[in-house]
């Protein structure tokens, strides 16, 4: 019932086409929108708990590794933003670990070839800092790079990647409840830009 009631409120209250006149429309989204978080809690309490993933992970950038990175701890010093490096050698560590698929939610749109691995002094094979990371990244073959709007990776990354997911979102109400599971981002050909 709880997710029929979301269904047809969601069909009623999407824009221009609504069946509803527009105030009305309005507040049967608003009304919707206020009830999303019981309709959740209702519907956990009516999932399998043995369908439910036990073998998700997160690692966050957290301010200590941050701090760690920046006073030296693991062995070479460098600020926010890191070097790409530092995300290969995670991207390299999580396939080495046996992880299925790797999502950032940090931006690379662009290059900086500026930094190459005789400054870091970590032995990455004389490849600057973006290639040793664009090339894990197509190793592994199941990263995920962040995009919003028009902010796309850059191609070195992007191509091999395994997709590109829109970390785009927008707060219902004052409070960020929920996130399109799609957005369109337009890329012009390169010819089309002479």
């Amino acid at each position: 019932l709880a997710t029929g009631f979301a269904i047809l409120l969601l069909f009623v209250s999407r824009g221009s086409n609504s069946i509803l006149p527009t105030p009305l429309a309005g507040l049967v989204r608003q009304v919707e929108w206020i009830s999303y978080d019981a309709r959740m809690r209702l519907a956990s309490t009516l999932v399998d708990r043995a369908q439910i993933s036990t073998n998700l992970a997160t690692i966050f950038y957290d301010d200590g590794a941050i701090k760690k990175l920046n006073d030296g701890t693991y062995g070479y010093r460098v600020r926010w933003p890191w070097p790409r490096m530092i995300h290969g050698q995670v991207v390299r560590e999580l396939l080495a670990q046996g992880a299925k698929g790797v999502a950032f939610d940090i931006f690379f749109s662009e290059e900086d070839p500026c930094v190459t691995s005789e400054e870091l002094d970590v032995g990455i094979g004389g490849l600057t800092s973006d290639q040793f990371f664009a090339t894990q990244v197509g190793r592994a073959g199941n990263v995920t790079l962040s995009t919003e709007g028009q902010l796309l990776p850059a191609p070195m990354f992007r191509n091999g990647a395994a997709a590109v997911g829109s970390v785009a979102s927008a707060s219902d109400f004052s409070v960020l409840r929920r996130v399109s599971p799609y957005s369109e981002a337009l890329e012009w050909h390169p010819r089309l830009l002479e």
